[in-house]
């Protein structure tokens, strides 16, 4: 179901390469009780894409070009 899950440590969120975004639960995992949380990359807000840190960015903006492109 969920392969090749990134860390996003400037939010506390994980990412997987499908552009899924997870939060993260108080003890480190994915947080799989809340899932209002989950979205897609591709319907972030600029506020959240603007709390990335800059290694997250890349990381982020990697996944995002990959799944515009239909190579995720």
């Amino acid at each position: 179901m969920m392969n090749n899950i990134v860390l996003l440590k400037s939010i506390n969120q994980y990412i997987d390469t499908k552009g899924n975004v997870y939060a993260m639960s108080p003890n480190g995992n994915i947080d799989d009780m809340v899932d209002d949380t989950t979205f897609n990359i591709s319907q972030a807000s600029n506020k959240w894409w603007n709390t990335l840190s800059a290694y997250d960015l890349k990381l982020t903006d990697i996944i995002y070009g990959g799944i515009s492109h239909g190579k995720s």
